[in-house]
């Protein structure tokens, strides 16, 4: 399958997510235990002082964490989230976030997050733990025909 079209299988999922809806989150790529997003800073995603207000920054880091889970067929929240806020952007940057399968457990999963401006500039850096809360059927073997056919089968 394109990798865009996993692409926007997820998004799809996370088009009903009323949250990630406001705020004008997009996946941009998916692999089995990876996902980048974004999302564009507009006037009422800002601080007082005309920045990204960091709480959105850390809703895209936390939105990654939940689709990067949901790659592998996993239904996860947040159990800890510990973020390192280096920079912020201003209204009309984009901010990416690319999330990582750090550690697969039967209860929990481990993610590790980068986000950064368009030009690449790290905006925070990121560790979460995430309660495996459910497994959803329609990604758990999402990879599976990738792998076959990497291996010849």
């Amino acid at each position: 399958m394109d990798k865009s079209l996993y692409a926007q299988k997820f998004q799809a999922l996370y088009d009903t997510n009323p949250f990630v809806h406001l705020l004008g989150i997009t996946i941009d790529e998916v692999g089995q235990g990876t996902v980048k997003n974004h999302l564009v800073v507009r006037d009422d995603l800002i601080n007082m002082d005309g920045r990204m207000h960091g709480g959105v920054l850390i809703s895209l880091v936390d939105n990654a964490c939940g689709v990067c889970g949901r790659t592998m067929g996993d239904i996860v929240v947040t159990q800890s989230i510990t973020t390192n806020l280096m920079h912020n952007i201003p209204v009309g940057d984009t901010a990416y976030a690319r999330a990582r399968m750090l550690h697969r457990g039967r209860t929990t999963d481990v993610m590790e997050v980068t986000a950064t401006t368009s030009d690449g500039t790290t905006l925070c850096e990121t560790i979460a733990t995430m309660f495996v809360v459910g497994h959803d059927e329609r990604f758990a073997h999402l990879w599976d025909d990738e792998e076959a056919t990497m291996n010849g089968k």
